[in-house]
């Protein structure tokens, strides 16, 4: 059987809420989500982010390899996910230098407000691009609310640019 057939067939348990391993794995998730902006822009000043990037994505394919070596995966069945793979890779990695070599413009908190736009976008593009999926009176109240409560965020540096020019 797969990992795909047996993520299929796991039986989903409803929770009503969550219990203390998942409040505190969270918690964990988000302090390292948190605190890797701040890790980026200190380590862009002795470490170009480029090397950052790079350095970042092999760590991330080793531990890749040895996860799915350890659980018998093989990665490269003729299945034709390569070029698609690949594709997404290079997506996501672009996205990291971007977002490394912004962080050299801007503040770390101000990067994460940045990142964190990418609600909005999906919001709007699975309008267009996914079928069923509209944006609704409700939605884009939320949208709204959530775009609001960004500016009000950023207010205090729309009339001067933060961070070195």
């Amino acid at each position: 059987m797969s990992i795909a057939e047996k993520i299929i067939a796991a039986p989903l348990r409803a929770a009503d809420r969550l219990d203390v391993r998942a409040v505190l794995i969270l918690i964990a998730c988000c302090a390292c989500w948190g605190v890797n902006q701040v890790a980026i822009k200190i380590a862009n000043e002795g470490i170009s982010p480029i090397l950052q990037v790079g350095l970042r994505s092999l760590l991330s394919g080793v531990l890749v390899f040895m996860w799915s070596a350890a659980r018998g995966i093989r990665l490269f069945k003729r299945d034709g996910t390569l070029w698609p793979g690949i594709i997404c890779g290079g997506l996501f990695g672009l996205e990291f230098v971007i977002i490394y070599i912004g962080l050299g413009f801007t503040t770390a908190s101000r990067g994460i407000v940045f990142l964190y736009l990418a609600p909005f976008v999906v919001a709007f593009g699975a309008h267009w691009l996914i079928p069923g999926d509209r944006l609704t009176v409700t939605k884009l109240l939320g949208l709204s609310a959530a775009m609001f409560g960004l500016i009000v965020a950023m207010s205090e540096g729309l009339s001067a640019p933060a961070g070195r020019r």
